[in-house]
């Protein structure tokens, strides 16, 4: 029933089951980060294309948030390092 109600007032499913697919990749995600969307697919495929002839790379996602696009772009870069941050550990997920 809450779930009904909650998509009733438009709160997106990805809130109410705090899940999210990006990428092949499942996310935890809750109201304190952005939903991955499909567009931001294009950022993940822009890197992957620039860079994956470079060897390794060390990544830095300031502000990640669910980390999508670091872990999303460390999955076909696999010899490359990243570290994510935000200002909020509640962010973190």
């Amino acid at each position: 029933l809450n779930f009904i109600l909650r998509r009733k007032h438009h709160e997106p499913l990805s809130y109410i089951i705090k899940r999210k697919e990006f990428w092949s990749l499942g996310f935890n995600v809750n109201h304190n980060v952005l939903i991955p969307r499909p567009e931001t697919e294009i950022i993940v495929e822009q890197v992957i294309r620039r860079f994956k002839d470079k060897g390794s790379l060390n990544i830095l996602d300031i502000g990640t948030g669910s980390g999508c696009i670091l872990l999303s772009i460390l999955k076909e870069l696999r010899n490359s390092y990243g570290t994510g941050i935000d200002k909020e550990s509640k962010l973190l997920l």
